[in-house]
């Protein structure tokens, strides 16, 4: 069991908490300090509770610098208090239950238990970064390994065959397609299991923290997580920038989140700058097109610069033979305009063709 603080938006917030408007405004200044609260502390801060009274407290803010233990149990005014703080892995303190720690170390101690249980033979670690180990598996075993990894309607049972299949003597490349189709999974535990299987075959942290990010449902984490990735991917091995371009088109699916989806987007001009094939740029396209007309204005401006970065690297016939047979399907004023106003500045197909159609549609 893993605590971290609540790292969302203030919409998230209204999604997840009943929290007074006060209480949110509080919880946002807290954020800008580094300090976050964890879910289950935002559950009970309802209305009138001693909960919120704490969080609201002005000394919270004032003592923000050098808030700990001690700070925490005079703010709520005795030693009985049930709170704690303590540091996550990025250097942000979190205000949690004291009863939240003691629940950490119980699911802890089962999951070693668990690990000793599944516990293989030693590493061996190859040049390419190629995770293997010392053969362990027949070649029936491993063949019903990857059917439990893919089909199995049992999520520890996937997790379990997820975690020998990645210690198994299989192909760097097999185990990678592996993983790749269980990201198709919106489970978040199997996400996670994913994001640990991709680092122990020696993808980056970018990759990992990214897919990790993407088993919650913290958007601040999310696009803190595609920055990272944005930056690194512009030097990343060619296999990270594969990976990274499946799993961003999988996310975008199903984003709904303006603020996501941008960071999303932005993050694939990046991935698409690395790619020369045409064929997975113009199945995105076809993926942009689809999903635009749910959203509209929204995401609108994400998806224009975008096709637009995608002009950059396909193959202009191609890309314009997309745009045109796009054109004769829709039927929508919104989508014909959008793909004029892509055409004009990509530059393609005839000048006069794409002033008149603009002239058209305008009228």
């Amino acid at each position: 069991m893993k605590i971290e603080g609540f790292r969302g938006s203030m919409e998230e917030l209204d999604v997840h908490f009943e929290l007074s408007r006060r209480l949110k405004v509080r919880i946002g200044a807290l954020l800008a300090l580094q300090i976050s609260v964890s879910p289950t502390l935002l559950e009970m801060a309802g209305a009138g509770t001693p909960e919120e009274r704490f969080l609201l407290d002005p000394r919270l803010l004032n003592r923000a610098k050098d808030l700990d233990k001690k700070a925490v149990q005079e703010i709520w005014g005795g030693e009985d208090c049930p709170l704690d703080v303590i540091q996550d892995s990025h250097g942000w303190r979190v205000l949690v239950l004291q009863e939240e720690l003691l629940a950490q170390e119980g699911f802890s101690q089962e999951e070693q238990e668990e690990e000793k249980g599944d516990s293989l033979l030693p590493l061996v670690v190859q040049e390419e970064k190629e995770v293997r180990f010392q053969p362990l598996f027949s070649p029936k075993d491993l063949e019903k390994l990857k059917l439990e990894a893919l089909t199995s309607a049992d999520e520890k049972e996937r997790i379990g065959a997820l975690r020998k299949v990645i210690h198994s003597s299989l192909s760097l490349r097999e185990k990678g397609l592996l993983l790749l189709h269980a990201l198709e999974e919106d489970s978040p535990t199997i996400r996670e299991e994913v994001a640990k299987g991709f680092e122990h075959l020696g993808f980056s942290k970018e990759i990992s923290q990214t897919i990790k990010a993407f088993s919650t449902s913290y958007s601040s984490q999310q696009v803190y997580a595609l920055q990272r990735l944005s930056e690194y991917i512009q030097n990343a091995p060619m296999a990270e920038v594969s990976l990274a371009f499946h799993f961003l088109r999988h996310v975008l699916e199903t984003q709904e989140l303006p603020h996501v989806v941008k960071a999303i987007t932005k993050t694939l001009e990046s991935v698409v700058a690395r790619i020369s094939e045409t064929k997975p740029l113009i199945e995105l396209a076809e993926q942009v097109i689809r999903l635009l007309p749910k959203n509209k204005e929204r995401f609108e401006p994400f998806f224009h610069s975008l096709l637009i970065a995608m002009g950059k690297k396909v193959d202009k016939k191609e890309y314009e033979s997309f745009f045109q047979n796009q054109l004769a399907l829709t039927k929508s004023p919104f989508m014909a305009t959008f793909l004029v106003l892509a055409m004009n500045e990509i530059e393609l197909g005839d000048p006069s063709f794409r002033s008149l159609k603009l002239v058209e549609l305008l009228q």
